[in-house]
């Protein structure tokens, strides 16, 4: 073997070693990158559980109080809805029937099940959202209509709904007051106090704040 045969295999033998080391370097940090992936796949699978456990959690609190509770975008399209609303309001729709969808198309879908005539709640209440987000703060309302071809007063809150201090919709709840909304109104009437009976319905939040709702 002659001297360039020899340097040739050695630097053959010193460039695969390289390449070698090199690989194995690079096989070593594959390892410790499939590690960490998998590491942070299972601590993304653990947030994923907590958030669905809070979630579940949200809509069990919102279930469990009896008075209408939503939520919805700042294009006034419901992204949340309780089965208060659902069941008070919506003719116990799923709410998949209603995520997505303003209260117009709502109320669309409310006459289609019992008629033009029977259904009216809604067609104005779309007014409301649009003064909350105006005035950026709690609003307190009385909103009425026909549900099911009754007469329902609904005590409401609404109030803008905030996330880093980005206004990106409502918040409302919604506490069905016909009943006293009706002694008031005839005693109104009968003691003729008011001549008009758009005033009624400040009278009636005025009496309901000298009460605390029980069960």
């Amino acid at each position: 073997m002659n001297f360039f045969q020899k340097c040739s295999d050695y630097l053959g033998s010193f460039i695969y070693g390289e390449i070698e080391t090199k690989l194995e370097k690079i096989l070593d940090e594959i390892k410790k990158d499939q590690t960490r992936t998998e590491n942070l796949e299972k601590e993304l699978e653990k947030a994923k559980i907590r958030a669905d456990k809070f979630k579940n959690l949200v809509v069990s609190i919102g279930d469990t109080i009896p008075d209408m509770m939503w939520g919805k975008d700042i294009n006034g399209r419901y992204i949340y809805v309780n089965n208060g609303i659902l069941k008070g309001l919506f003719y116990n729709m799923n709410y998949r029937d209603v995520l997505g969808l303003t209260d117009l198309e709502i109320t669309t879908k409310c006459k289609l099940l019992v008629g033009d005539e029977n259904h009216t709640f809604g067609e104005v209440c779309g007014n409301s959202d649009l003064v909350v987000l105006k005035n950026l703060k709690k609003e307190r309302f009385l909103e009425w209509g026909l549900i099911n071809g009754k007469e329902v007063y609904l005590e409401v809150y609404k109030a803008p709904l905030l996330n880093n201090g980005e206004v990106i919709g409502t918040v409302g709840t919604g506490r069905d007051v016909t009943e006293w909304y009706t002694l008031i109104r005839d005693a109104v009437l009968k003691n003729k106090c008011a001549k008009k009976p758009d005033c009624i319905g400040s009278l009636v939040l005025k009496e309901l704040d000298k009460y605390k709702f029980g069960a």
